[in-house]
């Protein structure tokens, strides 16, 4: 076990093992998931700029450390954004949080699984501007990570002018090529 630092540099998932995450997406829904959602592209400076994950005494969250949208992707109507905001609004944020709070306990639970590789046929999808694939070295590292894990040669798609929210992004697309995959692996 180890010791909490003292002046934590800010990542994400970090943040959402704090027991004040959900309430800290709560002050915001609306805002939260417009930054999260919007279209970057034309969008207002984020209004926090720091490097640590608390700003005078304060945690702060993602969705406050992004660019603030002005508009939606094309993807993605004002009808479904305020759907998201009612259900975000009266369910809450701590369940898609807790996810990230049980890491560890996954990793301590299954102790059987290091070292393993993955037998079943693997499809991996996302766009070409995902952020996580990013964060994670790009699109050729990602590759070679899967190869690593898999036993059999994973099928890799990344879709071209597209971002994390690839379901929504390119429905159309991605149902084809999940429906292809299946289909090869009845």
């Amino acid at each position: 076990e180890r010791r909490p630092e003292t002046k934590p540099r800010f990542f994400y998932m970090l943040h959402h093992n704090l027991p004040g995450a959900a309430a800290d997406y709560a002050r915001g829904t609306s805002e939260a998931l417009w930054a999260l959602y919007g279209d970057h592209s034309d969008a207002a400076p984020a209004p926090v700029r720091s490097k640590y994950l608390f700003v005078n005494g304060r945690s702060e969250p993602l969705w406050r450390r992004l660019p603030q949208p002005r508009r939606l992707h094309a993807w993605m109507s004002e009808e479904e954004m305020d759907y998201y905001i009612r259900e975000y609004e009266r369910n809450g944020w701590a369940g898609g949080l807790k996810w990230y709070c049980v890491c560890d306990i996954d990793w301590a639970a299954t102790p059987q699984l290091q070292g393993k590789r993955v037998e079943q046929p693997v499809f991996f999808i996302a766009g070409e501007w995902d952020d996580v694939v990013s964060m994670n070295g790009g699109a050729e590292s990602v590759r070679a990570a899967l190869a690593r894990v898999c036993e059999r040669a994973p099928k890799v798609l990344f879709v071209q002018r597209a971002g994390h929210w690839i379901q929504q992004e390119r429905p159309q697309e991605v149902n084809a090529a999940l429906l292809e995959f299946l289909s090869a692996h009845r």
